[in-house]
């Protein structure tokens, strides 16, 4: 499930693809591309940006993220036992195409999306790990995005989304480790002096329980 390069490409509905440019230059990957597992100080590549690849404003298109645990909530849906019934999961996002104040600009920011957390049950065996059950979803929010900017070497615009999560009964009697994904959706956006394109420069998700 974590392999050092590993880059789960499905997990989005289209990138875009530029002439001159190498085919993964705005693949979701690049929502992240410093560090592949979730951490809250890590400095944001404002290089790289996730783009949608569709004609428009790209409304309808998304990414899927998995959820990390933070060190207090790791033992709790990683080991066997029973799991906690409310969860609370944050979002992280950095808004738009952040290299400059002229590109934020100049292409689409994101203003409402459509954020669905999924839940699921897995295994693990010698080699791979393996669903129990299909992924279901057990949350969903609409969320607006600000479209501020604040002077900063390393950003210009940052959010933070909040949602509890409400477990299903048959995962908290189950004795399998649980993973959480979060699927987030462009519904409308902040429209760009120059390009349609909708951008995101930086993503990430955790899962902690409430205390």
């Amino acid at each position: 499930m974590h392999e050092e390069n590993w880059v789960w490409k499905e997990g989005r509905s289209s990138a875009l693809v530029e002439k001159g440019k190498p085919a993964d230059f705005y693949e979701i990957n690049k929502l992240s591309d410093l560090d592949p597992y979730y951490s809250p100080d890590k400095v944001c590549n404002v290089s790289t940006a996730w783009v949608e690849g569709v004609k428009g404003d790209g409304i309808g298109e998304w990414v899927i993220i998995p959820v990390e645990p933070t060190s207090d909530a790791e033992s709790n849906l990683c080991s066997t036992g029973e799991h906690a019934i409310s969860n609370e999961i944050t979002l992280y996002v950095k808004n738009g195409y952040q290299q400059s104040e002229d590109l934020y600009k100049k292409n689409n920011r994101v203003k409402e999306a459509k954020v669905s957390v999924y839940a699921t049950a897995y295994g693990v065996g010698q080699d791979e790990a393996f669903l129990i059950w299909n992924p279901e979803c057990v949350h969903e929010e609409v969320i607006t995005l600000s479209d501020e900017i604040t002077e900063h070497p390393f950003w210009l615009n940052s959010s933070t989304h909040n949602f509890m999560v409400e477990l299903p009964e048959k995962y908290c009697r189950s004795e399998r480790p649980i993973k959480f994904f979060l699927k987030f959706e462009i519904l409308s956006v902040y429209k760009g002096s120059k390009y349609d394109d909708t951008c995101i420069c930086d993503m990430s998700a955790s899962v902690d329980i409430p205390m």
